[in-house]
């Protein structure tokens, strides 16, 4: 009995360690789609500011 408690804890562990990786890749994911927006806005803003001082 004491075999099947240790392998059910380790499972519970288990799935909480998947459950929370998860959660983080899909936070880094998101901030990281985030930053790429805010960047490609930036370099577009910054690529406007230059052609309109060359013009």
């Amino acid at each position: 009995m004491n075999l099947l408690m240790d392998s059910e804890t380790r499972v519970d562990q288990w799935l909480a360690i998947v459950m929370y990786g998860t959660l983080v890749f899909l936070a880094v994911l998101a901030v990281g789609l985030v930053a790429d927006v805010i960047v490609r806005k930036a370099v577009d803003a910054a690529r406007g500011k230059l052609k309109g001082d060359k013009q």
